[in-house]
């Protein structure tokens, strides 16, 4: 199957294949816990948002033809509203509404572009 083809692409290129992927909002620079635990949500529609962060991955995938294998990497980074209003403003209006977690970043959104504008 291709996928097959896909993985030995993986393990026998001397490249390696990264991407940036898997950003949401998040009201902590801090790194979640597994999916499966169940999480409350902490976004208040009355709350003013005082800052908040946007999480993104480098997704790193290099192959390791001596054993056989390869390796999946990711490192996690957090930009502060704070810090970079002006890129976070603009990431929050361009959002793909099928982003995670649509419900949170719908709740907040005029919260975080009025959070956003305090620093501009």
């Amino acid at each position: 199957p291709d996928s097959y083809k896909l993985i030995n692409n993986f393990i026998y290129s001397d490249k390696f294949y990264e991407r940036v992927g898997a950003y949401s909002i998040r009201q902590s620079p801090h790194l979640d816990l597994h999916p499966s635990i169940d999480r409350p949500n902490l976004w208040q529609k009355s709350e003013k948002i005082e800052d908040f962060y946007l999480r993104f991955e480098r997704q790193v995938v290099a192959g390791l033809p001596e054993i056989n294998s390869f390796i999946f990497l990711i490192h996690t980074y957090f930009i502060s509203a704070s810090a970079k209003p002006k890129l976070l403003k603009s990431a929050i209006l361009k959002r793909d509404p099928h982003c995670y977690p649509r419900n949170t970043i719908n709740i907040a959104e005029k919260q975080l572009v009025d959070c956003c504008n305090s620093y501009i």
